[in-house]
């Protein structure tokens, strides 16, 4: 047993608050770089940043284990076998995928997009609010331009395959005119016909609806009526 502060290099291991490097209380509390932990363990670097790493060698995963009355719920991990994406897993399974282009998948391992869900059963989303007249924005933070911003596509199989992702229908919105102060833009609501995408209903600037054209003249224009 020791009677002392344990000297490495002028830094301690203690349980009295003097001069450690490491100090651990009479309650098990472990302190890295504080002599007061407040928590089973606790870092600190008074003057930087306090890091904490976990390095795996080779193509093993670094991983930090949550474990609920001696059962693993939860694992935080870099994945070393998938090009070191970091997975969040429950004991069902994964959950969600970061990759380092900084995809982000909910319910897949592989995302092809900024921010991409996929579910079995359950719903795809829900955005609640407590308050009222919130909104929900697509922007872009591009240079000027006209045309369109963003659109919600709804995509599918068809008869040939069944990850086809044809696009069957969309809405557009976007800019006709980015004049300061006189700004137009437009709505495009678009369905598949033949195989082709096709504006079915048109909102411009100007409020003109256009039903199967997308460039209405008058407040109401049918093609081919």
């Amino acid at each position: 047993n020791l009677r002392r502060n344990l000297n490495l290099n002028d830094n301690y291991v203690s349980n009295d608050g003097g001069d450690e490097g490491i100090r651990i209380t009479d309650a098990g509390l472990v302190g890295i770089g504080t002599a007061s932990p407040s928590s089973l363990l606790e870092i600190e670097n008074s003057s930087g940043v306090a890091t904490l790493t976990i390095d795996a060698g080779g193509t093993t995963d670094a991983l930090i284990q949550l474990n609920d009355a001696g059962s693993a719920r939860w694992y935080i991990y870099n994945d070393a076998g998938t090009n070191d994406d970091l997975d969040i897993e429950s004991a069902s399974g994964l959950c969600m995928t970061i990759t380092q282009a900084g995809l982000v998948g909910i319910g897949t391992g592989s995302p092809s997009d900024a921010l991409h869900v996929k579910v079995g059963s359950a719903q795809l989303g829900k955005f609640e609010t407590s308050s009222s007249n919130r909104s929900l924005e697509i922007l872009s933070s591009a240079s000027a331009f006209t045309g369109i911003i963003a659109d919600i596509r709804f995509n599918g199989p068809d008869s040939a395959s069944a990850t086809a992702e044809h696009i069957y229908s969309a809405i557009a919105g976007g800019i006709e005119v980015n004049t300061n102060g006189s700004e137009d833009g437009f709505l495009d609501l678009k369905t598949s016909v033949n195989g082709t995408l096709t504006s079915a209903l048109y909102i411009d600037g100007d409020s003109n609806v256009g039903i199967g054209t997308a460039s209405p003249a008058v407040n109401l224009e049918v093609a081919g009526a």
